[in-house]
């Protein structure tokens, strides 16, 4: 198992709106009113940034329900996602929840059969259970996945959590020096982006599976 997960970002959302990065960017850049960079190309940045930070960090969440068939191996996902983080299978009747195992397309047919689903695959927009159940009643699929944000206007808010304003206008900046031909300063800028991106999916967002399943830590 791996030593590391990364996982959806807090609810504190950040609320500030395009037109705020962008008065912001314009600071740092000493261009108060449009001239050499204009309001549709930040914005342009501004959602090129939110992307990138969601493909990063993963900050972004949300839960398909996926509904089971019989002895049928893959399921069409209906949510446009950029990744599936894990999937839970639930025993309706008690209730009880089973994290599916990340599994392979190439391991179908190849694993042990204990008549239920044991392991999961995603693979052209499809996700992949095995091995097959001929019975699938009383139970139901979640699938997590990380999300993609909606593309923002100028007057909407930002989706991100709120910790990352900052870096998402230095995103901002670094593309405006690009265009400026200022290529040092853009990379040392695009650099301290990442840099800070890094820590935030370090110290936020990277949470480990505990090693040990008795919850008193004994």
């Amino acid at each position: 198992m791996a030593q590391t997960a990364k996982y959806a970002g807090s609810q504190y959302a950040s609320g500030v709106l395009g037109t705020e990065i962008i008065t912001y960017a314009r600071y740092l850049i000493n261009e108060p009113t449009a001239s050499f960079w204009n309001d549709v190309e930040m914005l342009r940045w501004i959602n090129e940034g939110i992307l990138d930070i969601v493909t990063r960090t993963w900050c972004l969440g949300q839960t398909e329900a996926v509904t089971l068939a019989n002895d049928t191996l893959e399921f069409t996902l209906a949510q446009d996602y950029i990744t599936v983080v894990t999937v839970h299978l639930t025993e309706t009747s008690s209730g009880n929840v089973k994290a599916l195992l990340r599994g392979h397309p190439a391991a179908v047919g190849h694993v042990q059969d204990p008549a239920e689903i044991v392991y999961w695959y995603e693979f052209d927009n499809k996700l992949g259970l095995y091995p097959t159940m001929s019975d699938t009643s009383g139970h139901t699929c979640s699938c997590y996945q990380v999300s993609v944000p909606s593309v923002i206007s100028a007057a909407e808010a930002v989706p991100l959590p709120a910790w990352f304003d900052d870096s998402l206008t230095n995103f901002v900046i670094s593309k405006a020096l690009f265009k400026d031909n200022e290529v040092g300063t853009a990379k040392s800028a695009m650099q301290d982006y990442e840099k800070v991106i890094g820590r935030y999916t370090g110290d936020l967002l990277n949470k480990p599976v505990d090693k040990t399943n008795n919850p008193k830590g004994k």
